[in-house]
């Protein structure tokens, strides 16, 4: 298997058993409330595995839409025979698949527009998505519903970009593929306009793409239309889908409307849902839709500022953060995920996530030309957030997008190639930093020596002078190798240690062991009752290396400046000092950080200082890999052989 695929197809894996062990972690739960999502959700699947229509609070209802509870329904009729699992873990288990789902197609997604590296790295950015694997655990629409969208933008961007021309059987397998989205979550139906779309770019126009268009379309159809004949002969109302729509609009239009669900008052709930299946009296679900529906568009229209302010507060609301997702997957605080300095170290992990796919996913739209053409991945994560300006909005309407978004991010990613990204390093060091140095030890090297030859002549009567060089002399021939490994030996300066006991390791040893040191009180005090006294102890230790690795990194430099240049040895430790010099760079981030800390007694070590000494620990393993290479392949600031023979001879 290619090096490129492997790293996708471990991608792919890491996602399912990621998601897979937070499932098994929590466990299964039913729902806090009968009433909530996931306990309609629920409650639907097994309804359907009886037999039954759809009923929410004993009356028929067209309250929630049919997909993702018509997937769980075959799980549901298998736990209800044989009672070997709990509806909820199964539900789970089908978000761990819908998971796989999404890191696979993103991955393909991304490759398919910017190549082969994007496709691994956005495979490996969905596979570690903090908030997608926490609602992994409850049965909630967003996880199935973004596999089903990301795999459709796969299909429709393949329209575009390959020469062959589309079948009818890909079109009306896509067709069928929208609706059941739209099955799932309303919103899904937008694909239909995606497809049409691509299918126009792929034939040059929209009259060219009509026939085509419209046999996805119809197939989309033809998978919503029972549903929406069920609603119309059982409820007496017609909708598509679901009337929860009509509660959608009431929450986000009307007087005192909320940019967010959770500012909502009690008088809010009971504005919008008065007469609704919820209305513990007679509910008119019919009459309710349509008037509720009326209302929230006059008032839309009549309000126009009001609007515009509103669609501003929930497209940030949506965007901003992802601080629900964890509070989601505990459903209702009934999942003991640990304490509080777990729970935000949690959190904190799925903020970071969701804030470097929006900074890498607006990256690639402002840099990346490619990133802009493909219009099907922005277009419908554009389209996903304009949805919210219907309602109001909650967290987890924004984990589609995101996962859009990822995929856009795949184009920056891509850009970084990290041999070219590691030789262009290599040379910006070599001229910006060893050369200087090089020249000036030189130098003096230069005036030490003519100062010696003075010195040696003074008492000859004639000392003698050597020529100015004369312009256009040929420069000097390069050291022969023997000469370059007897010069790498010798100290440039006795600061840096005598001739066969170099500083440099020894400097290098000490502050790697404070940082080693360091993690292991990072890791304790995340466990510990006293977490403060070891985040104290790792902000010490991390100060300390910084301070002993800054004076390595000096004395590194001496010793580098006396390796021949346009030699592996050169080469190699321009590359070691390059990595230490990360690592250093990281590790003062973290004392820095560490800094903000009050060290209260239940204060472990905050997850982005953490974070950070990881990676500035791996970055050393390459450093210090390279600097063994150095030392004893090359045998840079090693004694020469006969020296070292020395250490082998027989006592007579």
């Amino acid at each position: 298997m290619a090096p490129r695929r492997r790293g996708f197809v471990l991608a792919v894996a890491a996602g399912l058993v990621l998601r897979l062990a937070w499932v098994l972690w929590l466990g299964a739960v039913e729902p806090l409330e009968a009433t909530s999502d996931t306990g309609r959700n629920l409650a639907m699947a097994q309804q359907f595995a009886d037999l039954q229509t759809y009923r929410l609070n004993g009356l028929v209802s067209a309250y929630n839409p049919p997909g993702y509870p018509l997937l769980l329904t075959p799980m549901a009729l298998v736990s209800r025979v044989t009672g070997w699992f709990a509806l909820p873990i199964a539900a789970a288990l089908v978000n761990v698949v819908a998971g796989g789902v999404t890191v696979a197609a993103g991955g393909l997604l991304a490759g398919r527009w910017f190549g082969p590296r994007a496709r691994t790295a956005t495979a490996w950015l969905l596979a570690v998505a903090a908030g997608p694997i926490y609602l992994t655990a409850v049965a909630l629409t967003e996880t199935v519903f973004t596999a089903l969208v990301v795999v459709v933008v796969l299909v429709v961007s393949g329209w575009m970009l390959r020469a062959s021309p589309v079948g009818r059987r890909p079109l009306l397998l896509t067709g069928a593929l929208i609706g059941f989205a739209g099955l799932v979550r309303p919103p899904g139906l937008l694909l239909v306009l995606v497809a049409a779309g691509a299918l126009a770019a792929r034939r040059g126009s929209w009259r060219a793409a009509a026939r085509p268009a419209l046999a996805v379309a119809g197939a989309a159809a033809l998978v919503v239309l029972p549903w929406m004949v069920r609603n119309v002969v059982q409820v007496g109302v017609f909708t598509p889908v679901a009337t929860n729509g009509a509660a959608f609009l009431c929450q986000g239009h009307g007087p005192e409307a909320k940019s967010q669900v959770e500012d909502m008052t009690q008088a809010d709930f009971e504005r919008c849902f008065t007469d609704s299946p919820f209305d513990p009296r007679e509910p008119d679900e019919a009459a309710w839709a349509s008037r509720t529906q009326r209302d929230a568009v006059r008032w839309a229209l009549s309000h126009p500022l009001e609007e515009i302010e509103l669609t501003w507060d929930k497209t940030y609301a949506t965007l901003v953060n992802d601080h629900e997702a964890l509070a989601d997957a505990r459903d209702g605080a009934r999942r003991d995920i640990g304490g509080p300095a777990t729970l935000r170290w949690l959190d904190r992990l799925s903020e970071v996530w969701h804030r470097l796919v929006l900074v890498l996913g607006a990256l690639a739209l402002l840099l990346v030309p490619r990133a802009r053409r493909a219009w099907p991945v922005w277009a419908t994560a554009a389209g996903l957030v304009a949805v919210v300006w219907l309602g109001n909005a909650l967290d987890r309407y924004h984990h589609t997008t995101m996962a859009l978004l990822a995929v856009e991010a795949g184009a920056v990613l891509a850009l970084v190639h990290p041999g070219r990204a590691w030789r262009s390093a290599t040379m910006a060091a070599r001229r910006q930093v060893v050369e200087p140095w090089r020249r000036r030890v030189e130098r003096s090297e230069e005036h030490r020596t003519v100062a010696q030859r003075e010195r040696e002549g003074a008492a000859a009567t004639a000392p003698s002078v050597e020529p100015d060089p004369v312009d256009g002399e040929e420069p000097a021939p390069p050291p022969s190798p023997r000469e370059g490994l007897e010069r790498s030996a010798r100290p440039a300066t006795g600061w840096t240690g005598p001739y066969g006991r170099p500083f440099h390791p020894l400097l290098a040893a000490v502050a790697i062991g404070a940082w080693v040191c360091a993690l292991g009180f990072d890791a304790i005090s995340q466990v510990a009752d006293t977490a403060w006294l070891y985040a104290r102890g790792a902000y010490v230790l991390t100060g300390a290396g910084v301070a002993v690795g800054v004076v390595a990194a000096m004395v590194g430099l001496a010793d580098l400046v006396r390796v021949p240049r346009d030699t592996p040895a050169f080469r190699t430790g321009v590359r070691h000092l390059l990595a230490m010099d990360a690592s250093l760079v990281l590790f003062a981030i973290s004392f820095l950080v560490r800094r903000s800390s009050s060290f209260e007694w239940h204060d472990p070590v905050a997850p982005l200082p953490l974070a950070l000494s990881v990676v500035a620990l791996a970055t050393l393993g390459v450093g210090a890999w390279l600097g063994l290479r150095l030392a004893h392949t090359y045998g840079v600031r090693v004694a020469v052989d006969e020296d070292r023979l020395r250490g082998f001879e027989v006592d007579a």
